[in-house]
């Protein structure tokens, strides 16, 4: 399931999509008039705030930088505009799922169990937990922050899971078919011994199930972006 994440909310496209200039709504100013954020973006009229994309993109970044050897070595250098734009795009994303999550009224969030592994892990790869407050600060980040961006991830990867997979059903013939078309054309091309049917019909069915599931979910995203009302707002 976590397969998704790349790809549910590194969805992009134009479905539904409207470019609005730059209103006096958009931003939310201080006493004084001093601009504190701005609205980047509408989805069903639920606000994207500009923070919430710097957040989401130093949070990619962050998470990028901990899984390559010594990536969290250097000072990360500033966003850029490309790094801004595919975070909008997945806070949109996010907001959509959100949306159809609070419809199909699921209440239940992540397992704290999961979202605390996930959490280990980061920390592990950050170089342990002493360090791994200071590594989060560089990203302009905290370790409450990115427990939070994770935990609504994964909130999310559970709901969109729970929708689609009753969908994504394998059939024994297409199970077989598979094993006659794919697997054994690729073990002889190895020159291995093929295994028998059985023995191997589990794996098959796993990964007909994950490519029927993969099918389901972008369609039913791509329904969710062309029926909403989605405007983005440039910068001032």
């Amino acid at each position: 399931m976590m397969w998704l994440l790349a790809v549910l909310l590194g969805l992009s496209g134009g479905a539904g999509l409207r470019r609005a200039p730059a209103a006096p709504a958009a931003v939310a100013q201080a006493r004084g008039g001093r601009v504190v954020d701005a609205v980047r973006a509408s989805v069903n009229r639920q606000a994207i705030l500009d923070s919430d994309v710097r957040r989401a993109a130093w949070y990619s970044r962050l998470v990028a930088a901990l899984h390559r050897p010594g990536g969290t070595a250097a000072a990360p250098r500033p966003l850029t505009a490309a790094q801004r734009r595919q975070a909008l795009e997945h806070l949109i994303t996010e907001a959509l799922l959100a949306q159809a999550r609070r419809r199909a009224g699921v209440t239940v969030g992540a397992p704290p169990a999961a979202v605390a592994g996930q959490m280990r892990r980061l920390r592990a790869l950050a170089g342990g937990g002493r360090n791994w407050p200071r590594v989060a600060r560089r990203y302009h980040l905290d370790p409450a922050a990115v427990r939070a961006i994770l935990a609504r991830q994964m909130r999310l990867l559970l709901f969109a899971d729970a929708h689609c997979r009753p969908r994504a059903k394998v059939t024994a013939a297409e199970v077989a078919a598979y094993y006659r078309r794919t697997y054994l054309p690729m073990a002889r091309g190895r020159h291995l011994q093929p295994a028998p049917l059985a023995r191997v019909s589990g794996r098959i069915r796993a990964i007909l199930v994950q490519q029927k599931l993969m099918r389901i979910e972008l369609q039913w995203l791509h329904g969710l972006r062309t029926r909403a009302r989605i405007q983005i707002i440039p910068p001032r």
